[in-house]
C-alpha cells in the first residue's frame, strides 16, 4: 500500500467486513461466536486508532499544524466509538437484545467517522507527508500497530 490513505481505508473495510460477520451471528442466535468475533473487531479497531492517535496524528502535526482541529474532533468520536465498544461486547456476553440498538449507533458513529476521515484527514496527510523524510517511518510504525 502506497499511501497513508490506502493502509487505513483498507483497515477500516476489514473491519467493517467483521462487524458485518457479527450481527449475523448475532442476529441467529450464535451469541458466544458473535461476542467472539465482535471482540477481534474491537481490538482490531482499538489498535486502527492507537495508530492514528499514537503516530499519524502526531506526525500529521509536524507536517501540517493546521490539522489540529480535525484531529480533535476524531480524538472525541474516538472516545464514543470505544465506549460503544465495551457496551456492545457485555451486550453480547449477556445476550442482551439491547445490541442492535448499540449497534446501530456504533455503525452511525463510526460511518460519519470514517467518511471524514477518508475524504478528508487520510488526504490531509498524504498530501501533506509529500516529501517528508519520516513518512516511510510513519507508514510503517501504522502497519506495525494494525497488525
Amino acid at each position: 500500500m502506497s499511501t497513508l490513505t490506502e493502509c487505513l481505508q483498507s483497515d477500516h473495510r476489514r473491519l467493517d467486513a467483521i462487524l458485518v460477520k457479527c450481527k449475523a451471528l448475532a442476529a441467529a442466535g450464535s451469541f458466544p461466536e458473535a461476542a467472539s468475533d465482535f471482540a477481534t473487531f474491537a481490538q482490531g479497531l482499538s489498535r486502527h486508532i492507537d495508530a492514528e492517535e499514537d503516530v499519524l496524528f502526531p506526525a500529521l502535526e509536524d507536517w501540517a499544524p493546521d490539522a489540529a482541529g480535525p484531529m480533535h474532533v476524531m480524538k472525541v468520536e474516538h472516545v464514543r466509538i470505544r465506549e460503544l465498544n465495551v457496551a456492545i461486547g457485555s451486550a453480547l456476553e449477556k445476550r442482551d437484545g439491547g445490541w442492535k440498538g448499540l449497534v446501530q449507533q456504533l455503525e452511525e458513529v463510526l460511518g460519519a467517522h470514517n467518511l471524514k476521515e477518508e475524504r478528508v484527514l487520510y488526504p490531509a496527510a498524504d498530501q501533506a507527508s509529500k516529501g517528508a523524510p519520516d513518512v516511510e517511518q510513519v507508514r510503517g510504525g501504522i502497519l506495525r500497530l494494525l497488525g
